[in-house]
């Protein structure tokens, strides 16, 4: 196995030696959780680099650091330049080439080979790898822009597609579901029994041997069966050649990032608490390790939550449970080389990455608690993280360890209140405990005892005390099929009777042009928090964002007219131009969660009706705008309050259709 050594030739550390032979992030600095702790030196930042190690590539990354950081005399990061009380140099006995002060823009990073000599101040440290020395060395790449490696020919993801009726052991192909950083997820059929699966192929990233093949299969099948029904079952497990094949039950419905992206981003806590229970169920329910602690899942966001159901059969199921960690412990994990923890780092509390390979319990309570808050306020727990992400794009490049550590230890999670105030308040209580980030002081502090302390000890006391602040909320979840009081009525591919309710921002994109994205974003957003906090909210079974406005369901006309209402009163106050239509009648709930029908279809079609429409009927104007038009399946439940306007052509159907107008009393 390639191993890394890091010696310490100078400083206050001097003598010290790290070998470092599985993915590793060490932190140099002087805050407390720093691996390379320096205290006595004052050209040492508190977080000042990173080495990303993941043998037998080692990146080093300095993390804004005032002095910056210097390899065989080449300057990397640092914040001034030739300024007061900045180091202009390497210290004396400095035997590198170069001093690279002159750099007005230094690169930030840069890849490590052997022998490679780094200074910080009075500190001077040396890199080995043992396998290596001596050996030429390959040309150097920096780290500035793109992440840029030392070799080529790095394995993807798209090696192990798959086309639609390849046989794979047992398992005929039949389509694409998903791709990850590692590997792509395909609907697979069961040759011997029929049974529809998913089947996920998986490419290592890195050069792998036979031993570390079959280190990371004994550990996955530690995790075949385990029926659990907020979990994924792991079936079978196998290695063909350099692809890896996991087959797991296949879930219909879609992910929780979708799912939430349905619901314009944020899901209503009435929704979002079975799924919040059913999450820590199923993490919850783990197989145990040898030395008898519980396998942790260390990859958990919501591409890996799947959803299933409406309403009251609204199920969550966790998916991939314990591959991530098995993949990192066999060694098929090269982290350096690909967004392979890009996805899931935004959830990830400091001592991920600070005391990075550690696994507690307390850890996993932070990051499921993370992906809460996100479905819960449609904001990330931290500021910073979506402009890192964002900037890291636009360079051209993925984001590391390092831009995450950079965020992470400037920004603790912002209270969960701030993002979202409608959110009750013992619930908020319990998920801001979650999410509480105690640093831990290397060679004083116990780390599991500091982290239970400050959070929750495991991930069964967390869901004991969010299910009693649910329930003292009356957002107790609902009882499912088979229990007391289950009625699940909205299972994928199930018919249902329901009033459709289609709100349109008409000229949306003048509005945009008028007045800007950021204005037409908050009104898009008044408009949401409206529907789900005004009194119709409790007949409310659906909402998704259509991008100029939004469709929703209601169980009654009643409700979903109370609704029409208030959007036409908050359009008002707003300046603002909205058309509403309303349609009742028989819809088909799709595996992916959303809706479909014709009634779907005719509901859309009525919202953009205009005069020249109208077949027959009085001849009372259409307005352009700030009105209601319903069917008359809708007029019908309520009498009295609706003007008839006549026959209408609606586009893609044979039949006109008979609508009505909304009019105060």
């Amino acid at each position: 196995m390639n191993t890394v050594e890091l010696q310490i030739l100078q400083g206050e550390l001097e003598g010290r030696t790290l070998t470092l032979s599985r993915p590793e992030g060490i932190l140099f600095g002087r805050a407390a959780d720093a691996i390379l702790r320096v205290t006595d030196d004052p050209f040492v930042s508190r977080h000042h680099f990173l080495l990303e190690v993941s043998p037998p590539y080692l990146l080093l990354s300095d993390l804004g650091s005032k002095n910056g950081v210097f390899v065989n005399g080449t300057l990397y990061g640092g914040r001034e330049q030739g300024g007061a009380g900045v180091a202009k140099g390497p210290p004396a006995g400095w035997s590198g080439s170069g001093s690279g002060s002159g750099r007005s823009v230094p690169p930030r990073s840069v890849f490590l080979a052997d022998g490679d000599e780094i200074v910080v101040g009075r500190n001077r440290l040396v890199v080995r790898f043992p396998e290596t020395s001596g050996a030429p060395q390959p040309p150097r790449r920096k780290g500035s822009g793109r992440r840029s490696h030392p070799f080529s020919g790095i394995p993807t993801a798209a090696m192990g597609e798959v086309s639609p009726g390849t046989e794979i052991g047992p398992y005929q192909v039949n389509r694409g579901l998903g791709r990850g950083w590692m590997g792509v997820v395909h609907e697979a059929v069961d040759t011997r029994s029929g049974a529809v699966v998913a089947l996920k192929t998986m490419v290592p990233n890195t050069v792998f041997t036979d031993a570390m093949g079959e280190a990371f299969l004994e550990q996955a099948r530690l995790l075949l069966g385990g029926d659990h029904p907020a979990r994924c079952r792991l079936i079978e497990v196998w290695r063909d050649g350099n692809l890896f094949v996991c087959v797991q039950d296949l879930v219909e419905g879609l992910d929780l990032a979708r799912f939430a992206a349905l619901r314009g981003g944020r899901v209503a806590p009435e929704e979002a608490a079975p799924l919040m229970l059913d999450v820590l169920d199923g993490l919850g329910a783990a197989p145990l390790r040898a030395d008898g602690k519980p396998v942790l899942h260390r990859n958990l966001k919501p591409a890996n939550i799947l959803v299933s159901g409406q309403g009251r059969s609204l199920r969550g199921r966790v998916a991939d449970f314990g591959l991530f960690p098995a993949l990192e412990n066999a060694g098929l994990s090269q982290m350096i080389l690909s967004a392979v923890y890009d996805s899931a780092a935004v959830y990830w509390p400091r001592e991920r990455i600070t005391w990075f390979g550690q696994a507690w319990p307390a850890t996993e309570v932070f990051t499921a608690a993370a992906v809460f808050y996100e479905m819960l306020t449609g904001f990330l727990p931290r500021a910073g993280l979506s402009e890192m992400r964002a900037a890291c794009k636009k360079t051209g490049r993925v984001p590391g360890l390092a831009d995450f550590l950079g965020v992470i230890a400037e920004n603790r999670p912002v209270p969960i209140r701030e993002r979202n105030p409608d959110l009750p308040e013992r619930v908020a209580e319990v998920l801001d405990k979650a999410l509480a980030e105690p640093v831990i002081r290397r060679g004083g502090d116990e780390p599991e005892a500091v982290l239970a302390a400050a959070r929750f000890p495991d991930l069964g006391s967390f869901r004991a005390a969010l299910l009693e602040a649910l329930t003292a909320h009356g957002l107790k979840p609902w009882a499912r099929e088979g229990e007391e009081g289950g009625e699940g009525w909205e299972a994928p591919g199930e018919q249902i009777d329901a009033a459709l309710l289609v709100v349109d921002l008409a000229g949306s994109t003048q509005l945009v042009n008028k007045r800007g994205t950021v204005v037409f974003t908050s009104i898009v957003n008044a408009f949401h928090s409206l529907l789900r906090s005004h009194e119709s909210k409790a007949g409310l079974r659906f909402l998704k964002c259509t991008g100029d406005g939004f469709f929703a369901i209601y169980r009654e006309v009643a409700e979903g007219l109370q609704a029409a209402r208030a959007i036409l009163a908050e359009a008002a106050r707003s300046d603002v131009q909205v058309r509403v239509a309303m349609n009742w009648g028989c819809i088909t709930i799709a595996s992916d969660g959303d809706f479909l029908g014709r009634e779907v279809h005719k509901l859309f079609r009525i919202e953009g009706l205009k005069d020249g429409d109208r077949v027959s009927g009085p001849a009372i104007p259409l307005p352009l705008h700030g009105r209601i038009l319903v069917t008359r399946a809708i007029a019908g439940q309520a009498p009295g309050q609706f003007v008839e306007l006549g026959m209408f052509r609606l586009k893609g159907f044979e039949e006109p259709c008979e609508i009505f107008l909304f009019r105060e009393a």
